[in-house]
């Protein structure tokens, strides 16, 4: 085989994979699965109060806690909590490539697939918190560190807005939800801290914004699913004589 064959081959089978996950995110119904998802986050919710209640020397349960690599194998440590939040992201990412896939014109795929980047990014920044260790090696806050990502995420997210609103006006306020849900959950971080020490509240604060996060992502990956399932359904009344 050439190797101008084997990359038609494996690009039509990424194209052809692409297509299949549009078709399976277009089956999924709206309501149901953002219920099934919301359960989840109730669960982890309890489980997270818990803990800090109960046993707070408990990482695996720790909602503010991340998976933690070290040699030997047996000393790491997985938080669960960490983990569901960066499936979640994962997932929205995932739906979002769908919709990059089944839009048109070629400026809205962009925008999808960049909006699936940062989604990805932030999966990967929720389990290991990256954020943190850059913090401390650099001695500047993350949130300084971060503004160009947080920037260049609401800018892409105020473009889908846009263009979004005429053909999905469900997806655009899933959307607009979501991202506003991130942001307030933000807005809680600096109010868990003074200095590098957490404040007397700290739990307090710190699982509204833990769990605010996670229903973010989740309606941020439902809006994808609304955008695409209206997208399909416009593709198939354009088709029909």
């Amino acid at each position: 085989m050439h190797e101008g064959e084997h990359f038609h081959w494996s690009s039509g089978m990424i194209t052809g994979l692409m297509w299949r996950l549009v078709e399976f995110v277009d089956r999924q119904d709206v309501r149901r699965v953002g219920l099934v998802l919301l359960g989840t986050v109730g669960v982890m919710g309890v489980i997270g109060v818990l803990a800090a209640a109960l046993d707070p020397g408990n990482l695996w349960l720790d909602l503010d806690s991340e998976v933690a690599f070290r040699w030997p194998i047996e000393q790491t440590t997985v938080a669960l909590p960490a983990l569901w939040s960066g499936l979640l992201l994962l997932g929205a990412a995932v739906f979002w490539l769908t919709v990059a896939r089944a839009w048109s014109p070629r400026s809205s795929r962009v925008l999808a697939g960049a909006l699936a980047t940062v989604l990805l990014f932030m999966s990967v920044e929720e389990v290991f918190q990256l954020h943190e260790r850059l913090e401390f090696r650099l001695g500047i806050d993350w949130q300084v560190l971060y503004a160009p990502v947080a920037l260049f995420a609401a800018l892409v997210a105020l473009a889908l807005l846009v263009r979004m609103r005429r053909i999905a006006p469900s997806a655009t306020v899933l959307l607009f939800l979501g991202c506003a849900t991130w942001i307030a959950s933000q807005a809680l971080e600096p109010l868990e801290w003074q200095g590098d020490r957490e404040v007397s509240y700290y739990v307090l604060l710190m699982v509204p914004e833990e769990l605010g996060e996670a229903v973010g992502s989740i309606l941020i990956a439902l809006a994808a699913v609304s955008l695409v399932k209206a997208i399909m359904a416009t593709r198939r009344i354009s088709r029909c004589p």
